[in-house]
């Protein structure tokens, strides 16, 4: 029974965005004018690095259609990075859009 509450209080933990995160969130939102997701996750494989990614999703946006790819992403990417704090930065392997 105690595994299973410590399960569940470490997905609440992983599941929401810190204040710097959400930060960061909220100023893509602003920039591209779009309602934003996110969501967390890892991949692990025995013998091989663990990948902890943080996955930023935008939908409802129209200047983002016009804008190229891989230069959007990027910047969203930077933009969400540089508001994590210093520990933010050192525990997530990728930043997905």
């Amino acid at each position: 029974m105690k595994l299973i509450k410590l399960f569940f209080i470490a997905i609440l933990m992983v599941g929401c965005a810190s204040e710097t995160q959400q930060k960061g969130l909220d100023e893509v939102a602003e920039i591209y004018d779009a309602k934003v997701s996110y969501s967390k996750g890892f991949s692990s494989s025995l013998g091989k690095k663990t990948v902890k990614r943080f996955n930023v999703k935008l939908s409802d946006s129209k200047s983002l259609d016009s804008l190229p790819i891989a230069e959007s992403s990027a910047n969203i990417a930077l933009t969400v990075f540089k508001n994590f704090d210093d520990d933010e930065k050192n525990s997530y392997t990728h930043i997905y859009t």
